[in-house]
């Protein structure tokens, strides 16, 4: 999760940087209103914590399939006998494994990082 505000003057996004799950904590360590610098027309002005906003991450979205692709590769390689000969009686299930257990994994990095976005997003201080 990334935390974002727009620039009162050219409306590009800022990035605020914290670790921040919700508006509270960041105005705990910000403050209630805090001053940031926009990088595009190279403007300060003071935000409040109501005026920041969460989205997902891009890089979590590029970890998961990371994790998806090389855990696919791992159990195909781990099961390239069962998977490639389909003699074998348990052939459906090994292919099923193969596919099924790295989609998990990223579906729950990506669960994860749109859950604290949705809740970020829903508390209003």
């Amino acid at each position: 999760m990334k935390l974002i505000t727009n620039c009162k003057h050219c409306q590009k996004e800022i990035r605020v940087k914290s670790m921040s799950n919700d508006r509270p904590e960041l105005a705990k360590e910000m403050g209630n209103e805090f001053t940031l610098n926009c990088e595009h027309c190279l403007r300060k002005d003071r935000y409040s914590a109501n005026e920041v906003k969460a989205k997902e991450s891009k890089s979590i979205k590029i970890f998961s399939l990371l994790v998806f692709l090389i855990g696919t590769g791992f159990l195909a390689c781990f099961f390239r006998d069962f998977v490639f000969i389909s003699e074998s009686p348990k052939f459906l299930f090994y292919v099923c494994a193969t596919l099924t257990v790295p989609a998990v994994f990223y579906g729950l990095l990506t669960k994860q990082d749109r859950d604290k976005v949705r809740d970020f997003n829903r508390y209003w201080s």
